[in-house]
């Protein structure tokens, strides 16, 4: 099951949160504290091959997961790749983090590990 709500900094503690966008956005932006950074996509904008592998071995399932990326519709796309490949429900942040610091949130810097 996918659900989508909309992004606000009230719900994002209900969550294990996967932030599917570019590392150059989130050299941008910054990201949501305790996010997963794990593109859905290569920096050549095609799909990331290895994204569901990647997913499985960073996912808690013993947590609620939600997607986030810019607007909206990354996340959602990789909500559905996650339940379509595995059968795990996931949740979409509608509206994204454009939304997120619309709101006045304060992000976290990116860090390259």
């Amino acid at each position: 099951m996918i659900a989508s709500v909309n992004i606000s900094e009230d719900i994002l503690k209900d969550y294990q949160i996967f932030d599917v966008r570019s590392k150059d956005e989130w050299r941008q932006t910054g990201i949501i504290k305790g996010a997963i950074c794990l593109s859905l996509n290569l920096p050549n904008g095609s799909p990331n091959p290895n994204f569901i592998n990647e997913f499985k071995e960073l996912v808690d399932t013993s947590k609620e997961v939600a997607f986030v990326c810019a607007s909206g519709f990354r996340s959602a796309a990789a909500a559905r790749l996650v339940n379509a490949k595995l059968g795990i429900s996931s949740t979409n942040l509608r509206g994204g983090m454009y939304a997120l610091l619309d709101e006045g949130f304060v992000s976290e810097p990116y860090e390259e590990n």
